[in-house]
């Protein structure tokens, strides 16, 4: 059953090979601290996962080292992935809670909210505004023109 041999992995592969390039292509791989749903976000050299109770990592997406590990204010599931957006990465938990990091390896919570309502969608980046989807709401947030 191939479900019996999946591991849940990151890894970094040079491009350009050919036929098995595990030895030769792979420059990293990493199998701690993943999220079991929502996507990794890559800014600026950065890799970022959020994974189940807030955990939240940020590796070196050169030589995949962790440059920071900690968990968010918000905890619980997360299933919408993180976005990054003037300088800053959103997450969004699945009971509503937005935590807002600096976008930086070694990232620092600057911003907390609770939506109070069950949240699965990835939020959106359009045009200076993000777009938060609730079960209930859909909320867009920018700056007054």
């Amino acid at each position: 059953n191939i479900f019996h041999s999946a591991e849940n992995v990151v890894i970094a592969v040079e491009p350009g090979g050919r036929g098995d390039i595990t030895a030769t292509h792979v420059k990293w791989k990493q199998q701690r601290f993943l999220p079991y749903v929502p996507s990794p976000v890559y800014h600026d050299g950065m890799l970022l996962m959020v994974k189940d109770g807030g955990i939240v990592t940020s590796y070196d997406a050169e030589t995949g080292e962790i440059t920071k590990k900690g968990r968010l204010p918000k905890t619980g599931k997360y299933y919408s992935s993180p976005v990054v957006g003037d300088g800053k990465i959103y997450l969004l938990s699945q009971r509503g809670g937005l935590s807002v990091l600096s976008a930086e390896p070694d990232w620092q919570v600057l911003h907390k909210a609770d939506f109070e309502e069950e949240v699965f969608a990835t939020p959106a980046l359009v045009d200076g505004r993000i777009y938060l989807r609730t079960e209930k709401a859909l909320y867009c947030f920018g700056l007054a023109e």
